[in-house]
């Protein structure tokens, strides 16, 4: 098993030379090398030589995660010894590399969108690689499609991947849709294509939905506000409301939101006191104080919760 990064010279000559590689059933699992011995090796070698991407790529092929890992690590130190920019360039094209950063197994969402933002400064069109390397695996599972939605909202306007995301709001698998709905939504001026997903039986999906026309301000866009107002479920509602105010109608959205935050069910008490709070206007402080005197412990914090805020936003 490979404990240490071998020389150049021995490194190549048994990772290039396919008569020297053991048969696929004699082949032992590599153990992840250290960060020490990467920059051992990338250090060492000068960028751009075929010798380079020869030991890249024979480690990518031979344990993709754990010299991914290793990578992240020497990136996430911002030191002199971040790995430089032509390994980075190599990561970038490589399908391997991309896929890992959609495992939720091998890295954390918050590691794998630090390195998707190093690795976008060498290609532009990152975020839709990513999404067409994922989509063309064989059924790739649940958890990394939600990965890769959920990368792909902390790094990518959406620009790039309508056309790549629309086949995912047919999934069955409710998450899917309601991730790939928010990312597409935000993308697109129109409303055209989200009046399917305005009718989806999952409350998720719809209030995603919702949320993704924020900022929008047309007649349209205020019409689907008020319609999805009056949704079943509090969350949607809540984020409908949002958006009207967004919209450039918050004296209506205010009489609604003051109607949610008096209805018996506790939930759509709290969702009116998130409602607030994410709006942040200071008009809503007296109705929030009365609010945090409710019978009820969850619509009690909710309140509290967004007080600070406002009264930061009041004092301001």
């Amino acid at each position: 098993m490979l404990r240490e990064v071998p020389s150049d010279k021995e490194f190549v000559t048994s990772s290039v030379d396919p008569a020297s590689r053991p048969a696929e059933s004699d082949q032992v699992e590599i153990e992840p090398i250290t960060g020490h011995s990467l920059k051992d090796l990338v250090f060492s070698l000068e960028a751009g030589t075929p010798r380079l991407n020869q030991i890249v790529n024979t480690l990518l092929t031979s344990n993709p995660v754990g010299f991914f890992q290793t990578v992240a690590e020497l990136v996430s130190q911002q030191e002199s010894g971040t790995p430089p920019r032509f390994l980075g360039r190599i990561l970038a094209t490589n399908p391997a590399a991309l896929v890992c950063l959609c495992d939720p197994q091998a890295f954390s969402l918050q590691d794998a969108a630090m390195m998707a933002r190093w690795l976008g400064q060498f290609d532009s069109a990152l975020d839709a690689k990513i999404v067409h390397h994922v989509l063309s695996l064989d059924k790739p599972s649940q958890p990394v499609l939600s990965r890769m939605l959920d990368l792909m909202a902390e790094i990518s306007d959406g620009a790039r991947l309508r056309l790549q995301l629309v086949p995912l709001l047919r999934h069955p698998e409710k998450r899917v849709r309601s991730k790939a709905s928010l990312i597409i939504g935000r993308s697109r001026k129109d409303i055209g294509w989200i009046e399917p997903a305005m009718t989806d039986t999952d409350h998720r999906v719809r209030a995603n939905s919702v949320e993704s026309m924020w900022g929008q301000k047309h007649h349209h866009a205020a019409n689907l506000f008020r319609l999805m107002a009056a949704d079943a479920h509090h969350r949607v509602v809540a984020n409908a409301l949002v958006g009207l105010h967004l919209a450039g109608h918050p004296k209506e959205a205010a009489e609604k939101l003051l109607e949610l935050s008096r209805r018996p069910h506790i939930m759509c008490r709290a969702a009116a006191c998130w409602a607030m709070s994410r709006i942040g206007d200071p008009v809503y402080l007296p109705h929030l104080k009365d609010m945090a005197k409710d019978t009820d412990s969850a619509v009690r914090g909710a309140a509290m919760t967004a007080l600070v805020p406002l009264n930061r936003a009041s004092q301001g």
